[in-house]
Parts: C-alpha cells; structure tokens; sequence
C-alpha cells in the first residue's frame, strides 16, 4: 500500500484524484460498520470482489495480504459462535453454538473483507508522495501528514535492521527458549533496534536540513478534480444511499 507497483499509470484508478478516492473508501467504510443483515453484507463482499477483479490486481497480491486479515478474523470463529447468547442450534456437553453467534461471526468477516479489499483498491492505488499531497490539500495537519509519511516510509528499513539483527543471532547459533538469557538476548535486540531508529531518524533529519528542508513538500504537480472525479464520487455515495435504503429495507 502507498506504493501502487501492482498498477500501471494508465489504469483508472492510478487516474483518479486521490482526494475522491480517500472519501469514497471512507464513506463506504463507515456505511459497512453500520450495516447489520447478512445479505446486504455479502452483496457489499461481492461488489468489493468485482470492484478489485477489475481493478485488474493480481490474485497473488490479494491472497498474500488477506491472509494476516482473515487470521484475525478466525479468532472471533473460535470465540463468538460459544459465547454469543441466542437461540442453540447445537450443543455437546459444555459447548452451545448459537444461531446468533454464527450471523454475528459471519458479519464480522464479510465486513472486514469488504472493507480490506476496498482499502487495497482505492487507498493501495495511491503512491506515498500523492497521499502526502492529498492529505495536505484536505486541510489534515502538515505535522500529522508528515508523521504518517516517515512512519510508513521507515517501517519498512526498521523491518530490515530486525531481519540483520536476527540474522545475526542464527549465525552464532542463537536458539530461543523459555530462560533468563533469551529474555535478555530479545530485550537487547529491542533496545539496540531503538538505538538504531534514533541514529537514523538523525540521519535523515540532517540531510533534509542539507537540502533545505523546511518543514514542507513541494510537488510539481497539482491536484485538479476532472469530470471522472466528480462521476466516480457520485457513483459511491449513490452505492452508500442504495445500501443504507436496502440494509433497512431488509431489517423490516
């Protein structure tokens, strides 16, 4: 996300204004949270598939970030259907599996997925340079936007100096266990690894003052909504109406 290799530049989303698509995904988001009948769920899950399938992403690059997700979402199987008060459907011994907990389960994970896909479509299309810009001209803090920027940027060389690091304590034949010496081995590791982020976030710090960094992205290109923009927020905030007409058509 934030870097939109999977997309070349003459695709339509890499084409649209970042500002249109970070309002269409977050309004579309919340509308999910609020959405409470199964079958208004699962055709907002299969609209988010056909929007992602024509989005033309690759099916590796989908599965690879779905995976962490749905891990998540498999906690609340293991918990909700046993623990969720409603009417039984089965029960053995201690264990009583409500009707209740599965739909609940079962909206949990229609809207995580619905709301991941549009989040790797509409907001994972958009490089870090044009967030950073889109974010500025929303009026969102220039601190705060710079913040998130460097945090997303930096995740990513920290990730790399914990992989050297580990890879440092294989090659001395480092075997974690549950003692007093691996405990301090990972408390070492922690601390060296904020050591290492502090140096470098000095680094950075002086060679941006050395090209004369004062506290502001400049861009050479300009944010400027086209008929598309306007036609493809229009599109989302009449899907948002239609499923707020349907989920409350469906609960009656």
């Amino acid at each position: 996300m934030f870097e939109a290799d999977f997309l070349s530049n003459k695709h339509f989303l890499r084409r649209l204004d970042p500002r249109f698509k970070i309002f269409a995904y977050l309004a579309l988001a919340f509308e999910i949270t609020l959405l409470e009948t199964v079958t208004v769920c699962m055709a907002v899950f299969l609209c988010s598939v056909l929007f992602v399938l024509l989005s033309k992403i690759t099916l590796s690059e989908i599965i690879k970030r779905m995976v962490a997700v749905n891990f998540f979402v498999l906690l609340f199987w293991a918990v909700l259907p046993f623990t969720y008060p409603g009417e039984s459907i089965f029960r053995y011994s201690f264990l009583n599996i409500t009707r209740e907990g599965l739909i609940y389960s079962l909206l949990i994970t229609l809207k995580c997925n619905s709301a991941f896909l549009l989040l790797f479509s509409l907001v994972g299309s958009i490089t870090s340079a044009e967030l950073g810009q889109a974010l500025i001209s929303l009026r969102l803090s220039p601190k705060l936007t710079y913040l998130i920027l460097f945090t997303w940027r930096y995740l990513s060389v920290m990730w790399m100096e914990l992989n050297i690091m580990t890879r440092s304590l294989k090659a001395r034949s480092f075997e974690p266990k549950n003692n007093l010496f691996t405990y301090k081995t990972l408390a070492f590791m922690v601390g060296m690894l904020m050591v290492r982020a502090y140096e470098r976030s000095r680094r950075v710090k002086w060679a941006m003052e050395a090209r004369g960094f004062e506290g502001r992205f400049y861009s050479l290109k300009g944010l400027c909504a086209q008929k598309r923009d306007w036609a493809f927020g229009a599109i989302s905030f009449l899907f948002v109406a239609i499923l707020l007409y349907l989920d409350g058509l469906w609960r009656l």
